[in-house]
C-alpha cells in the first residue's frame, strides 16, 4: 500500500510504505493524484466564486441542479478532500486485474472499498484507492477522471442513482468546474480571478 503526500500548490511530493506497485506505477499514481488534487481545488474555487456563470451555463444539467439543491454538501466534501491532499493523506494500492474488484466481471480501473462495521446499519467509506493494472494502460485524461471519481468515493459518495449521494453527480460537478475547458471558461466569464494550478 502506498501513501502519497501531496502539497498541491507547493508541488512537493513524497511517499512512504509502498506495497505492490512497481516504480513506474508509483510515479504514474503520484502524478495523477497531484493533478486530481489540483482539479478539486479549482472546482471549489469556481463553485465559490462563479455561481452566476454556473447557473446561466448549466441550467439543464442534472448534476448542477443537484448541486444547487445542496451546495454545502459538495463544498464540504471538496474542502475535506483538499485538506487531505494538502496533508498528504491519500493512500493507494496496486491490484492485479484478476484480483479484488479488478476482475473482468467488474471492468473497473480503480475502486475504493466501503465496509459495514460489526454494529450499526451505516456504511463506512474506505480510505484506500485500489488501482487495477488496466488503469495504467489508460490515457492520462481517463486516469485523471478515474482518480477524481475515486476521490468522491473516499468522501463516502455512493450510488444513489439520482440525488445528492450519487457519484456521477460528483463527477459531473467536479469535472465541469475543475478540468479544462470548463475551468477556464468560468474564470474568464467577466470576473477577475487568480488561476489556481
Amino acid at each position: 500500500m502506498g501513501i502519497v503526500r501531496v502539497f498541491v500548490l507547493g508541488a512537493v511530493l513524497g511517499s512512504a510504505a509502498f506495497g505492490a506497485c512497481t516504480a513506474q506505477q508509483k510515479r504514474t499514481v503520484e502524478a495523477d493524484v497531484r493533478q486530481a488534487c489540483a482539479v478539486v481545488k479549482r472546482s471549489l474555487y469556481v463553485l465559490e466564486n462563479y455561481e452566476g456563470y454556473l447557473r446561466k451555463n448549466f441550467v439543464y444539467s442534472l448534476a448542477f441542479k443537484t448541486y444547487f439543491g445542496n451546495q454545502s454538501f459538495y463544498k464540504t466534501l471538496l474542502k475535506k478532500r483538499i485538506k487531505a491532499c494538502e496533508q498528504g493523506k491519500i493512500s493507494y494500492q496496486c491490484v492485479a486485474d484478476n484480483s479484488g474488484n479488478c476482475d473482468s466481471e467488474n471492468e473497473t480501473d480503480a475502486y475504493v472499498l466501503h465496509y459495514k462495521p460489526l454494529i450499526g446499519w451505516y456504511t463506512v467509506p474506505g480510505n484506500v484507492i485500489h488501482y487495477c493494472d488496466r488503469y495504467f494502460a489508460s490515457n492520462s485524461m481517463r486516469r485523471l477522471d478515474d482518480t477524481v471519481h475515486e476521490f468522491g468515493r473516499l468522501e463516502g459518495i455512493g450510488d444513489a442513482e439520482t440525488g445528492t449521494d450519487d457519484i456521477y453527480m460528483w463527477d459531473g460537478i467536479v469535472n465541469r468546474t475543475g478540468m479544462e475547458p470548463g475551468y477556464s471558461q468560468a474564470v474568464s466569464s467577466g470576473h477577475p480571478a487568480i488561476a489556481i494550478r
